[in-house]
């Protein structure tokens, strides 16, 4: 189908006002995603080439609308691999938290293969929203150096990561029962270490993934 010039200027204004929301002073996230929506829904073969041309935009809060748009484009999930390798050339060269955060985040969406070792590397970021994308990232990971990356940030200073973290050990990691499940001695000290952290969410999803493993020490 021939696209016309009126749904071009569509697809160019539902852009500037995915811009425009992202460079705003004043932050809203709900009109920030409305956005973002906004573009997604013109089609990914409309406006992916758009979108990626702002991988290199000065800006880094119009950097980061790449993974945010990119991330989910639809059901059919096109252009998925065009989508991780522009990630991961970000990647490598990016060093705004912001943008590092929004793929960490993308990456949830996109499960690339490689996903532990694109992102253990930022497991030491001194920006704890980066540092929890990481822990996204690797939700239902079952490699051991995901494993291990989380149990490290199971002991991270900020609440959010320790969070969700130890809910990714305590009841991400499979069902008992199942083949696959991951109940070691390892996670389960790494949960029991959260049995009296200051976080009430962090100590709840330590107790619950220790009830899953029929620890004791639940």
């Amino acid at each position: 189908m021939t696209r016309t010039n009126d749904d071009i200027s569509t697809d160019e204004a539902a852009l500037r006002s995915a811009i425009d929301e992202a460079v705003s002073d004043v932050i809203d996230a709900d009109s920030y995603w409305r956005a973002v929506d906004v573009v997604r829904s013109r089609g990914a073969r409309a406006i992916w080439g758009r979108v990626a041309s702002l991988a290199s935009h000065e800006d880094p809060r119009v950097r980061s609308l790449v993974p945010d748009i990119l991330r989910y484009l639809g059901p059919e999930r096109p252009f998925v691999e065009e989508t991780l390798t522009l990630l991961r050339a970000m990647l490598s060269s990016e060093s705004a938290p912001d943008v590092i955060a929004s793929i960490g985040e993308a990456f949830v969406d996109l499960d690339p293969p490689d996903a532990v070792a694109l992102m253990r590397p930022f497991a030491t970021h001194a920006d704890a929203r980066v540092r929890e994308s990481v822990v996204h990232a690797l939700l239902g990971n079952h490699d051991p150096l995901a494993i291990q990356t989380l149990i490290v940030l199971s002991r991270d200073p900020c609440d959010a990561v320790r969070d969700w973290a130890t809910f990714g050990l305590g009841s991400q990691l499979g069902e008992p029962g199942e083949p696959s499940f991951v109940d070691t001695p390892e996670v389960r000290d790494a949960l029991a270490a959260r049995l009296d952290d200051p976080d009430p969410d962090t100590r709840s999803e330590a107790i619950a993934g220790l009830e899953l493993r029929s620890d004791p020490r639940a």
